[in-house]
């Protein structure tokens, strides 16, 4: 994860996709796809809690 701030940034901020978590109605799943990566192309997943109050 170190120096891919601005990747979990633009993933959050402007997603190919955001899905319901099928475990937790308050999670969401957010999913870029990213031809360049440490590792290889693949597709960042940031999951994001949503806090009711």
């Amino acid at each position: 994860m170190v120096n891919q701030l601005d990747k979990i940034s633009e993933t959050l901020l402007i997603p190919d996709c955001v899905i319901e978590s099928k475990a937790d109605a308050e999670v969401e799943l957010f999913y870029k796809y990213y031809e360049a990566t440490p590792a290889k192309s693949k597709y960042g997943t940031i999951k994001k809690v949503i806090i009711l109050k």
